[in-house]
């Protein structure tokens, strides 16, 4: 399940911001916990054909094995067209908030990404690159 509240009218201003909340039901082979919430920051901006948005992401985990995880994202991308966007995009995951993991043990992924329109639904493509093992 997911909500998202933004800023009145966010596509059309140079700064917006917003929160967006998803409640997952995960299997073993994706989370350690079955259920989480992810707490999902939105703060961005945009001048001429730039955007720059960032997610200073929360990851929570109920159950066990839970635990608050640090997973920043952000995304700096260029207006080629009405609804056609290039960049990249960043996603990390450091670990436990109360104490964030090794190097070797967070992940950094690089994406170049395009986003665009097919009638009325909207693509997200992007192909990744870790940074870290």
């Amino acid at each position: 399940m997911r909500t998202l509240f933004v800023s009145p009218h966010a596509d059309q201003r140079t700064f917006f911001y917003g929160l967006n909340f998803e409640l997952s039901n995960s299997t073993p082979k994706f989370a350690q916990t079955r259920f989480g919430l992810e707490i999902r920051p939105i703060i961005g901006v945009r001048r001429a054909q730039w955007e720059l948005i960032v997610n200073p992401i929360v990851d929570i985990g109920f159950g066990k094995y839970g635990q608050a995880n640090f997973a920043p994202a952000v995304r700096l991308a260029r207006k080629l067209d009405q609804d056609l966007f290039v960049g990249l995009e960043y996603y990390a995951d450091f670990g436990e908030i109360s104490r964030f993991g090794r190097l070797q043990d967070q992940q950094h992924t690089l994406f170049a990404v395009a986003d665009f329109k097919l009638g009325v639904i909207n693509v997200n493509l992007g192909l990744g690159y870790g940074l870290t093992p």
